[in-house]
């Protein structure tokens, strides 16, 4: 009889974020799910022709899933496919970001906690990703610093942009620094606390603090001159490298990506 209670079948939405091929023909899948958070699950035959759960289980799809517990992992016994973001797929670009927005999320989220505002905002950029209105290099980017420090701020690692973390008086717009240790912003009286903290512009402030409150649909019509994007894009990419204290693999797709578009 226990052993039977511990053969816990459960149902929930999920978003595929990582596969690794089992054996001949098995799968092991990493997937963020509504109800569950991030659960790593075996899919049996996945990788065979006339399995019924191939098509579905693809990378960023948006699955419903039926799956049973088991000691180790668990095991997909069906799958739907909801959404697939095809015209994601069909931009070499997007899905470069895709494939990083996706290893980001695993990187930092434990399994099995569930937080479903995690998985809302990875379903919004996917989503945003998708539209095909959405071209354009900076644009894309925007979106993505966006929903960096969106997710940061939900794991707890929002930076502070408002007052000076030292001595805790609200910024004003003269010098001062973004600490990547400190987790965010020191006026020039206390940049002692931090050397190495980057000096930072009033509009980088104001603009990095837009990033994080507002929704991609937002982001997305935001006009800044070059040298003011460069500024805030590397601020937040810096502090995204700080806290995960490693390179992703994403990130070398992305900017081969890039080198490929230059020569094009």
């Amino acid at each position: 009889m226990a052993r039977s209670e511990k053969m816990k079948i459960y149902k929930t939405k999920g978003i595929v974020l990582r596969r690794q091929d089992l054996g001949e023909a098995d799968r092991i899948l990493t997937i963020y799910t509504s109800k569950y958070g991030k659960v790593r699950a075996k899919a049996l035959g996945v990788r065979k022709v006339l399995s019924k759960l191939g098509g579905h289980l693809e990378l960023f799809n948006i699955v419903d899933l039926s799956l049973v517990e088991g000691k180790g992992l668990d095991t997909i016994t069906a799958c739907r496919a909801q959404e697939s973001f095809r015209n994601l797929r069909a931009d070499l670009k997007k899905t470069s970001l895709a494939y990083y927005v996706v290893e980001l999320l695993d990187k930092l989220t434990p399994e099995k906690q569930k937080d479903y505002r995690i998985f809302k905002l990875l379903k919004e950029i996917l989503a945003t990703l998708n539209q095909k209105t959405i071209i354009g290099t900076d644009k894309l980017y925007l979106v993505i610093r966006s929903f960096e420090l969106r997710f940061l701020s939900l794991l707890g690692y929002a930076p502070q942009l408002k007052k000076c973390l030292t001595c805790g008086k609200l910024i004003k717009p003269n010098l001062n620094y973004f600490s990547l240790k400190l987790g965010g912003l020191l006026c020039a009286r206390c940049r002692k606390q931090d050397i190495r903290s980057t000096k930072i512009t009033p509009n980088a402030i104001k603009t990095i603090r837009y990033l994080l409150e507002k929704d991609f649909s937002l982001t997305v019509r935001l006009k800044l001159d070059k040298p003011l994007f460069k500024e805030a894009r590397n601020i937040v990419s810096n502090f995204v490298k700080y806290i995960l204290q490693r390179e992703l693999k994403a990130r070398d797709f992305v900017k081969k990506i890039e080198k490929l578009e230059r020569f094009a």
